[in-house]
């Protein structure tokens, strides 16, 4: 299978996802499209398992410091590396939420639909920081529905006083999530 989107950088650690996918490759002149193409033809084992991995490898020795093997192929969606967590969304349409140092799983979320694309992590016009997750739309050949569902991300809600949050009176009583919040 191997890689096939872009891995997430994070300071000195890259964030890489692997396909694990089983078959064989066969050298030879195949006929495709009205045209003799020299090159190789894949089949894939159905008896293989398919699956992936979420590899996070120290960039200046190459070392991986840890891996998470999902249950589901990975295809399409781009690992994002954002405030101390990495996103993935599985084939299955299965988000993935891990901790960058040590690769603890902290959430896992069903966007209900293929993923095919990876999360994007900016924020609204109040300044709150969001995860945006598209899903579905996977089928070849035409048009189909999907979704873009966005989470906050950020500061639970909290106890303020004083005139505005930069106020010097102000209490913060929250507590800090360091990513989704359903």
């Amino acid at each position: 299978g191997g890689i096939e989107m872009a891995p997430a950088i994070s300071g000195n650690m890259i964030y890489a996802v692997t396909q694990n996918a089983c078959g064989e490759m066969s050298p030879a002149p195949y006929y495709y499209k009205g045209v003799t193409i020299n090159g190789y033809l894949y089949t894939g084992d159905p008896a293989a398992a398919q699956n992936a991995t979420l590899y996070a490898i120290n960039l200046s020795t190459g070392q991986a410091l840890w891996h998470y093997n999902m249950p589901n192929r990975y295809q399409g969606s781009s690992a994002v590396a954002s405030g101390g967590v990495v996103y993935v969304v599985d084939r299955a349409g299965i988000l993935y939420e891990f901790n960058q140092q040590t690769g603890a799983l902290l959430k896992t979320l069903n966007l209900g639909g293929t993923g095919a694309s990876g999360v994007s992590v900016g924020e609204d016009g109040q300044g709150n920081m969001m995860l945006f997750a598209p899903a579905g739309g996977a089928e070849l050949g035409g048009a189909t529905p999907g979704i873009l569902a966005a989470y906050w991300l950020g500061v639970l809600p909290s106890t303020t006083t004083g005139s505005n949050s930069c106020s010097s009176t102000s209490t913060n009583t929250g507590t800090t999530f360091a990513g989704l919040e359903q």
